[in-house]
């Protein structure tokens, strides 16, 4: 809220994004309970923490990527600044970033400053609600068409909503490539998210059948 009183339009936008609600999201999650308080602060909430809750009924740790020192746009809109969280066995999207053929351009110095970001993407025109363009995501984090029934709980999209984002994510990709090239790649991607939950659902259910048991 503070930050709001002179940065309004990047307040409310980061109030609409996924961002704002990931305490909220690290809460649910029935991994987070099993976690000792140790375990859970520096592997959990460390990250989670953006989007604290303060007691004005604001949320939002804006210093989560602007950091504390030079709080500076151009620092936190660098790839390193994402990495802090975006990174590691459980969500390895910097990882991800790096193998392909963005990150490869950004990695050598001739062609770095053709090459697609984090930003770029996910916070198209500088908004701070990194949710835009964002459909299905990943696995347990990700979401499903409302009228599935997810192995785990996930969020859901309505079919309407989910093409909505789907169009803002190509519009994105029409910078550099043909609608017919981002379509079917994200269509490939949604294919690998749904063998993905199909694979979540059978380890669920033997976790399921296991507990039943006793085992």
């Amino acid at each position: 809220a503070v930050c709001g009183t002179c940065h309004a339009k990047e307040a409310k936008e980061f109030d609409g994004s996924l961002h704002a609600v990931a305490m909220d999201m690290m809460k649910t999650d029935p991994r987070f309970d099993r976690l000792s308080p140790v375990m859970a602060d520096l592997g959990c909430i460390s990250c989670h923490q953006i989007g604290a809750r303060f007691a004005d009924g604001s949320r939002g740790k804006c210093n989560s990527c602007h950091s504390g020192h030079s709080f500076s746009a151009a620092e936190a809109r660098q790839p390193e600044a994402c990495a802090q969280c975006h990174t590691g066995p459980d969500h390895p999207h910097l990882e991800m970033w790096q193998a392909s053929k963005h990150g490869q351009l950004f990695a050598a110095e001739e062609t770095r400053a053709q090459a697609p970001t984090c930003v770029t993407c996910h916070m198209p025109a500088g908004t701070h609600n990194t949710g835009i363009g964002l459909s299905f995501g990943n696995v347990a984090n990700g979401a499903v068409l409302e009228s599935s029934k997810p192995p785990v709980k996930m969020r859901s999209l309505s079919a309407g909503e989910a093409e909505r984002q789907r169009g803002f994510m190509i519009k994105t990709c029409l910078s550099c490539h043909s609608s017919r090239f981002a379509s079917e790649s994200l269509g490939k991607a949604d294919l690998a998210k749904q063998e993905a939950d199909a694979l979540l659902g059978e380890a669920a259910e033997i976790m399921a059948r296991l507990k039943k048991e006793g085992v």
